[in-house]
């Protein structure tokens, strides 16, 4: 929010949330609940960081670290299958002339 940064619970990483502002204050929601609120800061290019989500983030690690040091070596690689692009310019009829052997492009 006008360049600056706000913290939010570490548990909401990778969740959409909604950020509104007013003259005072930031709130951050998600599904409809509000989820943390910090003074609004006028400077710019700042990070304001709740004391609590910083002490959650402590713990979210610290259960990472034991969980990686307990887990025991794979013995093998997993495939991981990917799907061709190709299959999608098939689906929506796209002509990209297969036959080419350059990237460039056909007026």
């Amino acid at each position: 929010m006008h360049s600056n940064d706000y913290s939010v619970a570490p548990v909401l990483i990778g969740r959409l949330v909604d950020v509104t502002a007013d003259l005072e204050r930031i709130h951050v929601a998600h599904n409809g609940v509000t989820v943390t609120s910090h003074d609004r800061a006028w400077a710019r290019q700042l990070t304001v960081t709740d004391p609590d989500h910083v002490a959650q983030a402590a713990v979210l690690r610290r259960q990472f670290q034991t969980l990686r040091r307990h887990q025991r070596p794979q013995a093998h690689v997993a495939f991981v299958e990917t799907a061709s692009l190709s299959s999608y310019d098939d689906v929506f009829g796209v002509d990209t002339g297969r036959g080419l052997t350059d990237l460039s492009l056909i007026a």
